[in-house]
């Protein structure tokens, strides 16, 4: 018994508790924001509130698995991973129903529960595509690994493109970019992929209806139409305004209230107003010490496939912290992004976990490789 507890002792003196108390403290500071924007003038402890601590529990209970698995073993299982990424989106695009009638059809409802099974997709996708680019290692700007790489991202986003989801398809885009980049793509296939977005940009607008052109404009002005396509984004950047330097205390924002989507998509506007620019700016600071602990670990992984793994993570977290809170400032189009470990919504929050346990595994794997070179 002895040997065992002392076993789990050493296990555990080598995880990253700086990344570990910041995603706690993120998590406990969502689930505040998350009471303060679903109470009612009747109950503080909401079904939200709930089912987001619910969430996080499991989460937790994700993360320790994975943070005791080891990622190499892991990595190998890619083709399972592959297979059950496709095969959830692909349920998700036959049987998904969206919240609301014309909305993404992304969610699987089972009972009073719903589940976004590609926020779970995410973390399979991002162990594949780094097997996928260990295994072609520094031929990566040949024809055949191209080839190869593009035929597994490709699969995967393209049929994110078919559910219909485009927030959640951008930040694929973007954690997929991130990834090859640090394989080590030559800059000539980024720019050349930019140029050809310039190029077809004008051909595609035009073709484009009129609502779809209409979302991008208000997307980045949402003055042009602030009672309907801007409505959100502006009366978000009021109340993020409105709480001034500290805020007006927990449980008095008002401006909140006229937010159809205040403990989700635009949360860190009812941080703005109840916190003020003090609790918006410690939020940042959380965020950002989890990304530079995830960059920390991903310079020190003993192996490629480890490290990119927690490039993976980090591109995933940047993207959404980037895209939530610049469509909350409304000087970003508003896709239906979270915001890692504070948004309402138990499947972004496990995911969130998930991806906490696949760094923290490189850490720990990283801690007993220079424990046993000493």
């Amino acid at each position: 018994m002895h040997h065992f507890l002392s076993a789990i002792k050493v296990h555990f003196k080598r995880m990253d508790f700086v990344l570990l108390g910041a995603a706690l403290l993120c998590s406990g500071f969502g689930l505040l924001l998350v009471m303060a924007a679903t109470a009612t003038s009747s109950t503080v402890v909401t079904r939200s509130f709930l089912m987001q601590s619910a969430a996080l529990v499991i989460g937790l209970v994700g993360m320790l698995v994975l943070y005791s698995i080891d990622i190499e073993v892991l990595s190998d299982l890619w083709v399972l991973l592959y297979g059950v990424a496709v095969a959830t989106i692909l349920i998700t695009i036959l049987f998904g129903k969206g919240p609301t009638a014309g909305g993404n059809q992304n969610w699987i409802y089972l009972g009073p529960i719903s589940v976004q099974p590609t926020e779970f997709v995410k973390i399979a996708y991002i162990v594949v595509l780094a097997k996928a680019l260990d295994r072609v290692g520094d031929t990566l700007n040949t024809l055949p690994s191209l080839l190869y790489v593009g035929g597994i991202a490709g699969s995967i986003l393209l049929l994110m493109l078919v559910q219909g989801d485009t927030g959640t398809t951008l930040v694929f885009l973007c954690f997929t970019v991130v990834m090859l980049f640090a394989a080590g793509l030559d800059w000539r296939f980024f720019a050349g992929a930019a140029a050809v977005v310039v190029a077809a940009a004008p051909f595609v607008w035009v073709r484009m209806p009129a609502y779809m052109q209409a979302r991008i404009l208000v997307g980045f002005r949402p003055e042009l139409d602030p009672l309907d396509m801007g409505f959100q984004a502006i009366q978000s950047k009021i109340a993020i305004g409105s709480g001034q330097l500290f805020g007006k205390g927990f449980l008095q924002g008002t401006q909140i209230d006229l937010l159809p989507a205040r403990e989700t998509d635009f949360l860190y506007a009812t941080a703005g107003e109840e916190f003020g620019f003090v609790g918006s700016m410690l939020i940042l600071l959380l965020l950002t010490v989890i990304l530079l602990r995830i960059l920390q670990a991903a310079r020190s992984a003993q192996s490629n496939v480890s490290c990119l793994i927690c490039i993976g993570v980090f591109g995933m977290f940047f993207g959404q912290v980037f895209e939530n809170i610049g469509m909350c400032l409304a000087i970003l189009p508003v896709v239906g992004i979270t915001l890692p470990f504070f948004s309402y919504g138990g499947s972004s929050m496990i995911s969130c976990w998930l991806a906490v346990g696949l760094v923290l595994a490189v850490h720990r794997q990283t801690m007993n490789t220079l424990s046993f070179d000493l």
